[in-house]
């Protein structure tokens, strides 16, 4: 077998030897999530494998070089819409991601957040209900 992929931590790689340790994990970083697409690599790590750990998802673009990074388990928002925040579950050849939404999670995100619906391209969930169809975001990088 040959590696296709490697992440390099650093000196935040976490030692085989601390594997099962409780205490002193903050400092180490590992690698929880992987998505590739033709022209980007989604991917999660965690900061403190054990206590306290804090989640960041990353999107390394393949022609930049360049990696971004955002500091929440939840994935992203939409920077034109400000719609809830949300993992992708998929991806296309084309460098699109995609998630579905549930109903009841859309309707506490919009219980929480009243402003976001009020005018523009959200207004349509003014008018769901518990008998509404999953919404399917889909996004590109």
């Amino acid at each position: 077998m040959q590696p296709y992929l490697t992440f390099n931590t650093g000196k935040w790689t976490f030692p085989a030897d601390k594997i099962g340790e409780t205490e002193g994990t903050q400092e180490y970083i590992t690698i929880s999530y992987v998505m590739e697409t033709p022209q980007s690599i989604l991917f999660q790590c965690i900061q403190g494998i054990y206590s306290r750990s804090v989640t960041f998802t990353g999107i390394y673009n393949k022609a930049t070089g360049t990696t971004y990074m955002n500091k929440d388990e939840a994935g992203f928002t939409d920077d034109l819409s400000r719609f809830m925040p949300f993992f992708p579950e998929t991806s296309s050849q084309q460098g699109e991601y995609a998630s579905v939404l549930e109903i009841g999670d859309i309707q506490e995100w919009l219980d929480e957040h009243p402003e976001t619906v009020k005018e523009g391209k959200l207004n349509f969930l003014k008018k769901i209900n518990e008998d509404s169809n999953p919404v399917c975001v889909i996004v590109e990088p």
